[in-house]
């Protein structure tokens, strides 16, 4: 379980993962470095938790790596578990159905990867709506694909720590390339919450936007189609408000593709009402722009951190670097 900053989900997931039928259990959060209290909290749980068959490990990314990622906290949490196999779980997921873990373990016995069906915890209109943006229609229901494996599968090919972003869907793009593997979705259910606030909204669209600049360093086809799916609306905005100065048809015609992307949204969304076309509204202006800002910072510090490589090997006299 990686984290940082999430003391209050963080505890409520492992209260539900102690509350768990299955045994033997090895509990393991890799913190990124919190200063709100979530350690302290974290050993609270440890020392009262204490029972036969449940362990639970608190482990510092900083003692590991000079990287921040939940991609980097899972290979440390990886690497420092025991277990023949592995379950991955970020703070906001809550096992609620006590036979959770051992309806996993069952299929991992004849499958080495297994995803489960995910019921949504809804508090709040948005998170209601974040919800609907990740249900597939494909399975009815909103799903956790990279859950659980066999631990000495994923120690051959591990998480991309650099990667923000899709870091799950590179992980299966290579299991798929090197073992010919797909997941086998378990009839198990978990829970789990989504954005419940804007600002919290607004933080995972930047985010996202600035690891999707190495993203794309990787996989660049991918990446850009990607970055104009999350951003086309946006940039239709801004497009239209700019070409307002010169031309007033351009402004019409850009603020009508701003609109014809909110109504394929639309009409593609498994929920229908009024209230889902205003959060499409928003989606595809104020978390667009916001996403698009993102990506703008983490090129600028691609650039920079290449120039800074060129810096020093021209320092060091090296030809090529």
């Amino acid at each position: 379980m990686p984290t940082l900053n999430e003391r209050a989900t963080v505890t409520r997931l492992l209260g539900s993962v102690l509350a768990q039928e299955y045994r033997p259990i090895e509990a393991v959060v890799v913190d990124g470095g919190s200063d709100d209290g979530t350690l302290e909290a974290l050993s609270g749980f440890r020392d009262q938790s204490y029972s036969k068959g449940f362990e639970l490990g608190i482990l510092h990314e900083s003692d590991y790596s000079s990287f921040r990622s939940p991609a980097n906290a899972r290979n440390i949490g990886l690497r420092n578990c025991k277990g023949k196999y592995v379950l991955f779980f970020d703070a906001d997921f809550v096992l609620e159905d006590p036979h959770f873990i051992a309806g996993v373990c069952n299929s991992l016995k004849s499958h080495p990867w297994v995803g489960v069906k995910v019921k949504p915890v809804v508090d709040t209109w948005l998170e209601f709506h974040c919800a609907v943006d990740d249900f597939r229609r494909d399975v009815g229901s909103n799903v956790h694909v990279y859950c659980a494996f066999e631990r000495d599968l994923l120690l051959n090919v591990m998480y991309d720590p650099r990667l923000g972003l899709m870091e799950d869907w590179d992980l299966g793009k290579r299991l798929e390339s090197e073992y010919d593997l797909h997941p086998s979705l378990a009839e198990v259910w978990c829970s789990r919450h989504f954005a419940e606030r804007i600002d919290e909204w607004k933080s995972q669209a930047l985010w996202h936007g600035q690891t999707l600049a190495q993203f794309v360093k990787k996989w660049r086809l991918v990446g850009l189609s990607v970055l104009v799916r999350r951003t086309g609306a946006g940039a239709s905005v801004v497009l239209s408000i700019s070409s307002l100065a010169f031309s007033t048809y351009l402004a019409v015609l850009f603020a009508l593709l701003f609109f014809c992307r909110v109504l394929v949204a639309y009409l593609a969304s498994a929920e229908k009402s009024r209230f889902r076309l205003g959060y499409l509204l928003l989606r595809e202006s104020y978390w667009s722009l916001t996403f698009l800002v993102g990506f703008a910072l983490g090129v600028l510090q691609q650039v920079r951190q290449l120039r800074g490589r060129k810096s020093s090997c021209n320092e060091k006299g090296i030809a090529t670097c």
